[in-house]
């Protein structure tokens, strides 16, 4: 991979091929865009190509209302010689830490920096202009064409949304129906149940894809450490077992316990170049690491404890430090009222991020129906599939194929429905989220 790649912001399932496979890059001759499915965009430089690049930062409330989904953090917009708009870069989506509370750089200047963008327009020739108003003569012919953004947070496809919209339109137009003449037209009962049973089908078939998908994809590394965290602190075995730090050729992966992954270069001006291990100032031992980069801006923090804190807590360090390849260094915590890493933004964020969670808040954040189906609540499931059942009960005398399929459907339905969802609170509940060996026991 070249050295100025963009990598994604942090993901985890389903989107960890587009953390894996989606990048933007010079190439030497075009400005390439790989999507998540591996297919390759090419923007050559020059001629009817690329001519220029204007990062567009909207001050205050205004971005948000202007520029969506981009908001204040800005777009990257590549221009023809004519000013055409060829595609738009929506910076957060294309900044590993972000969206992290602290993620986002005051200046749009060091954003670009971070990003990787500043280096690989560099090193393509592509000259940069800033513009803060959304009507500067710069941007006067730039019209929206069809697959002109680089936007890869989309978490559910397209056609599953339309999917979840007619059947439900479907099931709601049949099952009243189906209610009116049970008699006289049973078959109806059917049509409603198959609409019903349609997306959780789906949802179903997308965790599996997504399962897939990663094994598919999951990279080779150079060196795989685990926490080795420090005795009574509560880490549970979903932490030890999920959360790892990846070295690879070209990346350091970072994954948290709830298995976001956030991929940080190895070269490159926007790498981390520094290790520094935090130590406090009182009791003159680790509380952190920050993986920094020349300028010193930090990429990624972790805490002491539950990574290196336990027996073989010092050998993980020696192995990751090695691993990573660049200068270590100890630096004490600053003589404040308020210290690491309550102090900073970015590293307070990420302590929590990169350490151990709470069994509740692990077990919520980790079921894919609530977070990234986001069906928070089964209560309108279970009253539809009642719905749908009692449909095909009350055709049973007309028909009783329908009204046994009908009733059959619902059934599969709800439990295709609660299926993943029970599933994934007894694993959290009888396994991930027991204590770890030495750990004391967590709520």
């Amino acid at each position: 991979m070249p050295e100025h790649a963009l990598r994604p912001f942090a993901q985890r399932t389903p989107n960890l091929d587009t953390v894996r496979i989606s990048r933007i890059y010079w190439d030497g001759s075009s400005l390439v865009f790989r999507t998540p499915e591996g297919n390759e965009k090419r923007y050559p430089a020059g001629g009817a190509g690329i001519s220029r690049a204007v990062h567009i930062e909207l001050p205050g409330e205004d971005a948000f209302k202007r520029l969506r989904p981009a908001g204040d953090w800005g777009v990257v917009e590549f221009q023809n010689a004519e000013g055409a708009r060829l595609f738009r870069l929506p910076l957060m989506e294309w900044l590993p830490e972000a969206p992290m509370p602290g993620s986002r750089p005051n200046k749009g200047g060091d954003l670009l920096e971070l990003t990787g963008l500043s280096a690989l327009l560099k090193e393509a020739g592509i000259p940069l202009r800033t513009v803060t108003d959304l009507d500067d003569p710069v941007l006067s012919n730039s019209v929206r064409g069809p697959d002109t953004d680089a936007y890869i947070g989309r978490t559910l496809p397209v056609w599953h949304s339309v999917l979840r919209g007619a059947a439900l339109a479907i099931w709601f137009a049949f099952i009243i129906c189906a209610m009116v003449w049970k008699d006289s037209a049973p078959w109806l009962s059917t049509v409603a149940a198959t609409a019903f049973v349609l997306p959780p089908l789906s949802e179903l078939g997308l965790q599996w894809a997504a399962r897939r998908r990663e094994r598919i994809t999951f990279p080779a590394a150079v060196a795989m450490l685990r926490p080795s965290p420090a005795s009574g602190i509560g880490a549970t075995q979903r932490f030890c077992t999920t959360s790892a730090i990846r070295i690879q050729a070209s990346d350091i992966v970072i994954v948290n316990s709830l298995g976001q992954e956030r991929w940080l270069p190895r070269a490159g001006s926007h790498a981390p170049t520094r290790l520094v291990r935090i130590v406090s100032r009182e009791r003159r031992t680790p509380i952190g690491v920050e993986l920094r980069t020349k300028a010193g801006r930090v990429r990624a923090a972790l805490p002491w404890a539950p990574w290196f804190g336990g027996p073989e807590g010092e050998l993980r360090w020696t192995e990751f430090s090695s691993a990573v390849g660049v200068p270590t260094e100890d630096c004490v915590e600053p003589k404040k009222s308020v210290g690491w890493p309550r102090r900073y933004t970015m590293a307070f964020a990420d302590v929590e991020h990169f350490g151990p969670l709470d069994a509740k808040t692990a077990r919520a954040n980790s079921d894919f129906v609530r977070t990234v189906l986001e069906d928070a609540s089964p209560l309108p499931i279970s009253l539809f599939g009642a719905l749908t059942f009692l449909a095909g009960l009350l055709s049973v005398d007309a028909s009783p194929v329908a009204g046994s399929l009908t009733m059959a459907l619902a059934a599969t339905a709800v439990g295709v429905y609660a299926g993943p969802g029970l599933a994934h609170q007894v694993n959290s509940r009888l396994r991930l989220d027991r204590p770890a060996p030495g750990q004391e026991a967590t709520s």
